[in-house]
């Protein structure tokens, strides 16, 4: 598997809706159809979409739209909720064919009428999964339609018919991603894309500055340094071959490449990880917590916002 990708979200504890609590240190690009409600429990984030850095403390509340090319960073001791929901769940019908694009961030917008209501549900979601109780069944599908309500009726968004453009990112473009995404071993991967898709390197340049503020050049490079982050978590495999593997042609242009994105040698993140008890992730870096913090945290929302528990 690869270090950029479409995402397959799993529902599990409820029909068409992913929620959980994590610490994240990073993920790659990447996009999946859900909805994605971002909550930050404990410290700081920084989510990019499109060219635009947010940085959400704690308290923040993002909607991450479907189909949206997005990157997260987060710093050490950072805690944060995640409800990722089936876009069909918004639908008014079989023949509804539009796509919705919410506009509710925190950090970038200030408060919202709406952001304390949805942030309640949120909270009373991620509970209700965090301490697995048998008797949240309904308690977890009343704060669901209820959040999706809150957000239809008190949200600002658009509307695009599905027939329009996709408004976050291009098919074309997670088509040129998925590209290198498949093509990390070619010396000239830059250079056969534009071949590919008929696109002069110099359009191409242009299109991802536009898209994602940095060139291909430097998105090919970011891809192998993440594929041999996953390799040197989830593998021991020598240095020597996750090097040919992530198609860095040389030892000192790996190296250097490395040290610059995470700060670290290969042989110093490998130790650090595993000492760390890393949770292997294909798209997300998602930490070890304490699940005891977590709840309380979240109680303490409920209890700030008047609200029994």
């Amino acid at each position: 598997m690869s270090t950029y990708s479409f995402e397959t979200i799993e529902y599990k504890k409820i029909p068409s809706v992913n929620a959980f609590v994590t610490c994240i240190e990073s993920s790659v690009y990447h996009w999946h159809y859900q909805y994605e409600i971002f909550m930050v429990l404990k410290g700081c984030v920084r989510i990019k979409i499109d060219t635009e850095m947010y940085e959400l403390k704690k308290g923040d509340l993002m909607v991450i739209n479907t189909r949206t090319i997005h990157e997260v960073k987060g710093e050490a001791g950072n805690l944060c909720g995640l409800i990722q929901i089936d876009p069909e769940l918004f639908k008014l019908d079989d023949s509804d064919k539009r796509t919705i694009r919410f506009f509710l961030n925190t950090a970038a917008e200030g408060e919202k009428t709406c952001a304390e209501e949805i942030r309640i549900h949120a909270v009373w979601i991620l509970l209700c999964v965090l301490e697995n109780r048998k008797d949240a069944f309904y308690r977890l599908r009343s704060e669901v339609y209820s959040l999706i309500a809150d957000l239809m009726e008190r949200a600002d968004y658009d509307v695009v018919l599905k027939s329009g453009k996709v408004i976050t990112v291009s098919e074309e473009m997670i088509s040129i991603l998925d590209y290198f995404r498949d093509h990390l071993l070619e010396e000239r991967p830059v250079e056969s894309a534009g071949r590919a898709f008929g696109i002069s390197e110099k359009t191409l340049l242009r299109y991802f500055k536009a898209s994602l503020g940095i060139s291909p050049k430097d998105f090919v490079n970011k891809l192998r340094v993440e594929k041999a982050k996953q390799l040197l978590r989830g593998t021991d495999k020598e240095i020597s071959f996750i090097m040919d593997s992530c198609g860095f042609q040389s030892e000192k242009t790996f190296y250097r490449l490395f040290q610059g994105l995470t700060g670290q040698t290969p042989g110093n993140y490998r130790k650090k990880v595993q000492g760390e008890g890393r949770v292997n992730q294909e798209i997300q870096d998602y930490l070890d917590f304490e699940p005891f913090e977590a709840a309380a945290l979240l109680r303490d929302i409920l209890l700030k916002a008047g609200k029994e528990i």
